[in-house]
């Protein structure tokens, strides 16, 4: 449980905890930032911009945003932030058949999940925009990559979520 938990320690500077906006709507510009393909990336972390496309996940699934920053498998964990700098969604999956069909989890089941945990989360109020440079800054001040290391090769708690792949309707 997240009570039993080893505490994670990180000599990052600046330091800031994420403020969340519950209420993302189709058509707001957003950033996604995290550590997609490390190994092959950047090891600083990435962000890519695209703009919510729908409030809905796949097929129609309520739990789940789509939006249509470019994400690579490893974005998973990462936080998906609206042009104030709020984060309005948590980076779960690409769609394999189509390009920059992304989605992430709703806000609301981030909030939810984080007071289930005795996690108070901080909520935002709509701010003025700001630059996708100045958003993708905010990012790297509470984002960090953890790395889980046991017997298997490492692997990033962000994920190695592959694309999801839907099946035909019956």
């Amino acid at each position: 449980s997240l009570h039993d938990a080893l505490p994670i320690y990180t000599d990052m500077g600046n330091l800031s905890i994420a403020a969340f906006y519950p209420r993302p709507r189709v058509g707001d510009q957003v950033a996604s930032y995290g550590f997609p393909r490390s190994d092959i990336l950047s090891s600083s972390g990435n962000c890519t911009v695209g703009n919510v496309t729908s409030l809905t996940g796949p097929r129609d699934d309520t739990r789940f945003l789509q939006m249509s920053a470019p994400i690579q498998p490893g974005n998973s964990g990462g936080a998906l932030l609206d042009m104030s700098g709020s984060v309005v969604g948590v980076v779960v999956a690409q769609l394999s058949v189509l390009q920059n069909v992304n989605f992430a989890i709703q806000p609301s089941m981030v909030i939810n999940f984080l007071e289930v945990k005795d996690v108070t989360p901080k909520l935002d109020t709509p701010k003025a925009p700001r630059s996708p440079t100045e958003v993708c800054e905010i990012a790297t001040k509470f984002t960090i990559q953890v790395y889980c290391q046991g017997r298997t090769p490492p692997k990033t708690a962000t994920g190695t979520a592959g694309p999801l792949a839907l099946s035909p309707s019956d």
